[in-house]
């Protein structure tokens, strides 16, 4: 059993996207989205790696979680992923960064502090001017 550091971080986030992408009543659907969307370009592997890493045994991985930010990166990219086209899911994506970035950019120019709640809250006012 392969115990290598970046082998096991594969298979954790294999294992995170399938659990993500699963619906009751269409498994093995779900298992080839969740590898032909998003797994095999961000792992590079094929279908049976993508299998042998679903079958990984979850005990071993217990002391190897994925760090908040890259967890919650993947629960937002495949519940994009999900929601619509891909095409779509990179526009917002694309669009959300540009925001993101601006804000930042904005902050550090203004030499502000920033936190998870200050950057909410100066992202939200950068979404004002597009309500309509």
């Amino acid at each position: 059993m392969r115990t290598e550091p970046n082998y096991l971080f594969r298979v954790v986030v294999v294992k995170l996207v399938d659990k993500l992408f699963y619906e009751p009543g269409n498994a093995q659907r779900c298992h080839s989205q969740a590898n032909a969307l998003i797994t095999r370009q961000l792992c590079g592997i094929g279908n049976e790696t993508y299998w042998d890493y679903l079958n990984y045994p979850d005990e071993v991985l217990s002391s190897h979680a994925l760090r908040p930010e890259i967890e919650y990166t993947l629960r937002l990219l495949v519940t994009l992923v999900k929601s619509m086209p891909a095409y779509e899911a990179a526009c917002f994506l694309e669009f959300l960064y540009r925001r993101v970035d601006t804000v930042l950019r904005d902050a550090k120019r203004e030499e502000s502090s920033l936190n998870s709640e200050t950057l909410i809250a100066r992202l939200s006012r950068s979404f004002e001017p597009l309500n309509v």
